[in-house]
């Protein structure tokens, strides 16, 4: 296994730690150390539940790992979002205290980034609601899809990554505090390796492998 280079606090929230800080020390100082208590402890909350520790990547080179921690909701034949054939799709849902980085499930380049509709039957769902579709090709040209859905009237998740460029597996991507549910898309002759209520753990997971004929 290798490592991936991830910092261990995400610089999304680095910002409101040092305000934080700041207002706490000039209340320690002007006032008492009871009185800057909530500020600290505020402050520690924030960067634990932002924290963004070092992972292990597996070497297996077609694996498919885990873009984000949590708790796998449904495996099954569906629809590919964007690819419009049949796939595997692995539904994972994430707590609130889980880790909010996404990671990247596979190596390859992205084809496409796009937002797409949460919801056909109720439109106005779309409003409050949002997802983000990136499409990977990888090298052996295997498309490889995940979901991004999130609470909009919230905050949105973010995609750092560009259509075009190039990905490796378990890279960070992006940072999805309010997304609620993941959708992995693959090819549909991929084998499953987990199963509905398994846990998973963002790149130390495996939750799918190509399968190539020679």
């Amino acid at each position: 296994m290798v490592k991936s280079h991830i910092k261990l606090i995400s610089r999304e929230v680095l910002p409101a730690l040092v305000v934080i800080m700041i207002i706490a020390f000039i209340v320690q100082v002007k006032f008492s150390n009871p009185a800057s208590m909530p500020f600290w402890a505020s402050m520690l909350l924030l960067a634990w539940l932002n924290r963004d520790p070092n992972r292990n990547i597996p070497l297996e080179p077609l694996s498919v790992i885990a873009p984000v921690d949590g708790r796998i909701t449904a495996v099954e034949e569906a629809m590919m979002p964007l690819i419009a054939r049949p796939g595997l799709k692995i539904a994972l849902r994430r707590n609130f205290l889980q880790v909010f980085r996404i990671f990247s499930p596979t190596e390859g380049k992205i084809h496409a980034i796009c937002i797409i509709p949460v919801s056909g039957k109720f439109p106005w769902l779309n409003r409050f609601f949002g997802a983000i579709a990136v499409w990977i090709k990888t090298d052996e040209k295997d498309d490889v899809l995940f979901l991004v859905k999130s609470i909009r009237i919230i905050g949105r998740s973010r995609i750092y990554a560009q259509t075009g460029a190039r990905v490796g597996k378990g890279q960070r991507m992006g940072y999805c505090p309010f997304a609620f549910s993941y959708e992995v898309y693959m090819p549909l002759n991929s084998r499953l390796l987990v199963k509905p209520k398994q846990k998973v753990t963002a790149v130390v997971s495996e939750i799918a492998e190509f399968v190539h004929k020679h």
